[in-house]
C-alpha cells in the first residue's frame, strides 16, 4: 500500500497544467483528479509544446517548450483564455550559454528561474534568471545539475526543488539553492512507474508531482517519501508537464489577476495578445 506523505488533499486544490501534445491550459483537482480545459494555446502542438509551467503570485502564467527547433522558446499564457504568445525563441542551440530554458519557477518575490542549459535528453545546466519583458537569461551559475522534468520554489524554506528521472520510473527530488548550489539529492521512496511530469507545491505547502502516463502524488520534500497516488481524469492526453497554482476566488475578487497591456503599447512579441506584460500586484 501507499504511504501518506502529508495530509489528505483539501478539497478544491485547483491547479494550472499544461503537457505536450495537447493544444490547451487546462486545471486539474488534486482531490479528484478531474480535468477542466480552459480552451486552446492557439500555436500548435508542432511549435507549443510545453513541458514547464510557472506562474506568478498575481496570475501570470509562464511556460517553456523545450523543442530543440527555432520554435524552442518561453511562451505566456492567458489564463482566462488559455491563449499563447510567444515571449522569446531560446532557437534550441544545444550547449549555447546560456543556452535554453530548462524548467520554469518562481519565487515567492516574483523572481523567475530556470534550469539553463541544454533540451531534453542532452544533459542538465546551471540556475538561471529569467527576464519577464524579454526572456533574456542570466547565469547565476552554481553547480551543473541533472536534467529536471518538474521544478518549484517552496517558499516554506527558501529553496527550490526539482525532480529528475527516467522512463523507468526511478526518479530523484533535487533541493536547489537560490544561488545555484545542489543541496541534497534524494532517491524517491519508490518507483513511480513512469518519467516524471511536472513538480509543484501547492498553495497548502504539499508537494505533488506528476508522471507521463498521467499519475498524480504526493512526495515528502524532506525525506522522498512517495504517496496517496491517484489519477488524472480524461485519459491519456492530460499527462501535465506543467503545474502552476490557481488563483482562489478570493484572490481573484481581490483583483490578483493577468492583466495585459493594451494592444501595442510595450512588450513586444507577436501573437493574439501583442505585446503583453504583468503588473507586479494588479490591486
Amino acid at each position: 500500500c501507499f504511504l501518506l506523505s502529508a495530509g489528505p488533499v483539501t478539497a478544491g486544490e485547483i491547479m494550472y497544467a499544461v503537457n505536450s501534445g495537447l493544444d490547451a491550459l487546462y486545471t486539474i483537482d488534486l482531490d479528484t483528479g478531474e480535468t477542466t480545459v480552459i480552451g486552446p494555446r492557439g500555436m500548435g502542438t508542432s511549435a507549443d509544446a510545453p513541458v514547464s509551467l510557472a506562474g506568478r503570485a498575481n496570475g501570470a502564467l509562464f511556460a517553456d517548450n523545450d523543442l530543440p527547433t527555432v520554435a524552442d522558446g518561453i511562451f505566456i499564457i492567458d489564463p482566462p483564455s488559455g491563449l499563447a504568445s510567444f515571449l522569446d525563441s531560446d532557437g534550441g542551440v544545444v550547449g549555447s550559454s546560456p543556452g535554453p530554458a530548462q524548467a520554469l519557477a518562481f519565487s515567492s518575490t516574483g523572481i523567475l528561474y530556470t534550469l539553463s542549459g541544454n533540451p531534453p535528453g542532452a544533459g542538465g545546466g546551471q540556475l538561471a534568471i529569467v527576464h519577464q519583458m524579454t526572456g533574456e537569461k542570466t547565469l547565476v551559475g552554481g553547480d551543473s545539475i541533472p536534467e529536471l522534468q518538474g521544478f518549484d520554489f517552496n517558499p516554506a524554506d527558501g529553496f527550490l526543488y526539482g525532480i529528475s528521472g527516467s522512463s523507468s520510473g526511478d526518479a530523484t527530488l533535487l533541493k536547489i539553492s537560490t544561488s545555484g548550489s545542489l543541496v541534497s539529492s534524494t532517491p524517491l521512496s519508490q518507483n513511480i512507474g513512469a518519467l516524471p511530469g511536472a513538480l509543484a507545491f501547492t498553495s497548502t505547502g504539499r508537494l505533488v508531482g506528476t508522471t507521463l502516463t498521467g499519475e498524480l502524488f504526493d512526495i515528502d520534500p524532506a525525506s522522498g517519501q512517495v504517496g496517496n497516488v491517484r489519477s488524472v481524469a480524461g485519459g491519456a492526453a492530460f499527462s501535465p508537464q506543467g503545474l502552476a497554482r490557481a488563483l482562489s476566488a478570493e484572490e481573484t475578487a481581490l483583483g490578483y489577476v493577468w492583466r495585459p497591456f493594451a494592444e501595442g503599447t510595450g512588450g513586444g512579441g507577436a501573437g493574439p495578445f501583442c505585446c503583453t506584460w504583468f503588473d507586479y500586484w494588479d490591486q
